[in-house]
């Protein structure tokens, strides 16, 4: 019956939301004394599924060029365990500077707080107006990624051209250019 219990486990990259190939390490177990060996997570979908005795777990994400992340979870009988873990990379892409500049797509702007921060974002054309309202809301401490997906407040395609974001940041502010083509 115990090994009916079982982890899911899917890794991203926390800027681009792409899966990851992690080495996946079980470091420490409450139950029992024997440490299952490493696995790797699927290079196309970031996950891992294995079955795992009842226990408390401790487990090592490690990819090289990201930061090494430890998860402790639990795992029930006769259940399930899910678990989307998200690893930054060492070096990780310039905090309020939009990426990819052009962009046919999405455009994302990462968000650097040291403190649960009130933020404001808004995207305007090159005339001043306001195109679209992105965010208006508590976020942190840690790593947020801001994103537009190239549509006005209307969900109609904003077009080709010059944008600005325009962030508040609790009492700062800050202007981030970005350009979309159309494809």
């Amino acid at each position: 019956r115990a090994l009916r219990s079982s982890l899911l486990l899917t890794v991203k990259d926390t800027f681009t939301d792409r899966p990851l190939s992690v080495q996946a390490l079980v470091l420490e177990i409450d139950t029992i004394d024997t440490i299952p060996p490493p696995r790797e997570t699927d290079p196309r979908t970031g996950s891992l599924a294995r079955l795992l005795l009842p226990g408390t777990y401790t487990l090592e994400l490690r990819k090289e060029g990201y930061i090494t992340r430890r998860i402790q979870f639990d795992i029930t009988e006769d259940d399930l365990t899910r678990i989307d873990a998200y690893l930054v990379p060492e070096n990780p892409p310039e905090p309020l500077v939009p990426y990819p500049v052009p962009s046919s797509g999405e455009v994302r702007v990462v968000l650097d707080l040291d403190e649960v921060s009130h933020v404001k974002a808004d995207v305007y054309d090159i005339a001043g107006r306001r195109v679209r309202k992105l965010l208006d809301g508590d976020l942190g401490p840690g790593y947020a990624i801001v994103r537009w997906d190239g549509k006005d407040d209307m969900g109609e395609d904003a077009g080709s051209g010059v944008f600005f974001i325009r962030f508040r940041i609790k009492d700062r502010k800050k202007v981030a250019k970005t350009v979309r083509v159309k494809r």
